[in-house]
């Protein structure tokens, strides 16, 4: 069975020691499911973390309201006395996304 390509997972793996969260971005982010991460964001800014990564190797596609989402992700944890935002393993399409509206000055991107 071939799965929907218009899905979004969220799989999060949290180093507690660390201080850390990471969210594996899966499938499509766009405006069916965008609330899924915003939702994630309210749930989960306050618990304290000093960084929060997304990695976003299995994201297929971001819609301009998933950039939305990412920017005002960004915004608010800039805001955040002690919490870094950063993008890991952005697909190449991505990254042109993130240059071509100015995101990438002010985002982390990391390997």
């Amino acid at each position: 069975m071939q799965e929907n390509q218009e899905t979004l997972r969220l799989n999060e793996e949290i180093d507690a020691a660390g201080g850390h969260c990471s969210l594996n971005l899966v499938g499509w982010l766009d405006s069916s499911n965008s609330f899924l991460l915003e939702q994630w964001l309210d749930a989960n800014l306050g618990k304290g973390y000093k960084r929060i990564a997304f990695c976003c190797e299995d994201l297929q596609f971001a819609s301009s309201a998933g950039i939305r989402v990412f920017l005002n992700a960004a915004r608010r944890i800039k805001q955040m006395d002690d919490c870094d935002l950063v993008f890991s393993r952005v697909r190449e399409n991505l990254q042109r996304v993130f240059i071509m509206t100015g995101m990438n000055k002010i985002i982390t991107l990391a390997d």
